[in-house]
């Protein structure tokens, strides 16, 4: 639902996923990305919270304590910022490199999204299927794309990132070819 764009309906998914295993962090985790992308923090960070305290992540509540004192003086920008700083540096043990991926294309930087996708293939994560779909990554696929999701993405994200152009050339020159799970559709210029 999420690559659906269907956030409302993948919400709902999840809310009985909670009913169902209520003491699974998944579920949450799921619910911290939708309100991300819809720009909804706070409900964003008190999932997090929730994820941390089921997975018993003592980091991961350090963690969503320090992004909830940043969305509180700076605002959604900076806790987005603030967030994926703190996976990248406690990436290991704590996070999943696509969920670090999908937290980089939430703020459009199309070198950090690129490296953390190929992070997530070296670590044969199960999520790179998502890449294809997910969201996050519109901006990345293409004007054409991104028109579409732009009425979930919040007030001051622009549909480019201005570092979108040399992070596609970059993966080509990387990996010769764009990777069949990245997008379908031919990459706009």
């Amino acid at each position: 639902m999420i690559g659906l764009r269907q956030f409302d309906q993948a919400l709902d998914e999840f809310d009985r996923a909670v009913e169902i295993s209520p003491q699974s962090p998944f579920a949450h985790i799921w619910r911290a990305r939708i309100y991300w992308l819809l720009g909804r923090a706070p409900e964003a960070i008190a999932e997090e919270k929730q994820a941390g305290t089921l997975a018993h992540s003592a980091q991961q509540l350090r963690d969503q304590g320090e992004v909830a004192a940043i969305y509180a003086k700076s605002g959604f920008r900076a806790a987005r910022l603030k967030f994926v700083q703190l996976m990248e540096r406690h990436y290991r043990g704590n996070y999943e490199a696509m969920w670090v991926a999908f937290q980089y294309g939430t703020i459009q930087d199309g070198p950090k999204v690129l490296q953390w996708l190929d992070e997530a293939l070296r670590a044969q994560e199960a999520f790179p299927f998502h890449a294809k779909t997910a969201p996050e990554f519109d901006f990345l696929r293409g004007p054409a794309v991104s028109s579409s999701a732009s009425a979930h993405r919040p007030a001051g994200m622009n549909s480019l990132g201005s570092d979108s152009e040399s992070a596609r050339e970059e993966f080509l020159r990387a990996y010769g070819t764009r990777p069949a799970w990245f997008a379908e559709e031919p990459m706009a210029r």
